[in-house]
């Protein structure tokens, strides 16, 4: 059964509440992510669009990201802080960003993308799957990339602190998964 996992930005304005299953969980070193982070990644976990309540006004703001595709951050207008993100390409997700959580160990790491731009200084975890920039979702070989689910229960807390390329399929992996675009 899923926690709901709560959160909100850092002035109090903005608070929301997520029930249901996390779809997947990871850092990104991409360009845009690194810069609206303001550190050398952003940490997300996508969670299904139906199960997000947010109250408090937010703030958009949408650009082309590396795919092409509209994305939307979405911020407080008066701290600032970045709670959310949501595209077309991932059609009814939001992507929660994992430092407004109310408790920030429910976030653990399943990958890493856009690996090879990480700075010196805050390099991907060498527990998680490091992946290249996007190219559609597949491998190599060209077989489309799907995630296995995760088991975030509590009663398993060693195998989600231990998240590895297991949760994924991921044959002949070269390149990021499906469910992560460039933003």
């Amino acid at each position: 059964m899923a926690q709901a996992l709560t959160g909100g930005c850092l002035c109090g304005a903005v608070r929301y509440k997520v029930s249901g299953d996390q779809i997947f969980s990871g850092r990104c070193y991409c360009n845009d992510c690194r810069k609206t982070s303001g550190t050398g990644h952003n940490a997300v976990l996508a969670v299904a669009e139906q199960g997000v309540s947010i109250t408090g006004k937010l703030t958009d703001y949408t650009k082309p990201g590396g795919s092409g595709q509209p994305f939307t951050r979405r911020f407080c207008p008066t701290c600032g802080s970045r709670i959310a993100g949501v595209g077309p390409a991932l059609p009814g997700m939001v992507l929660i960003t994992a430092s407004t959580l109310d408790d920030p160990e429910k976030f653990v790491s399943q990958m890493s993308v856009f690996a090879s731009r990480a700075p010196s200084w805050d390099r991907p975890p060498a527990d998680t799957p490091a992946l290249g920039p996007m190219t559609g979702g597949r491998s190599a070989a060209g077989a489309v990339v799907q995630p296995r689910p995760a088991d975030r229960s509590a009663n398993n807390a060693n195998a989600r602190r231990s998240a590895r390329a297991a949760d994924f399929s991921m044959p002949d992996m070269e390149f990021s998964p499906l469910f992560w675009l460039e933003f």
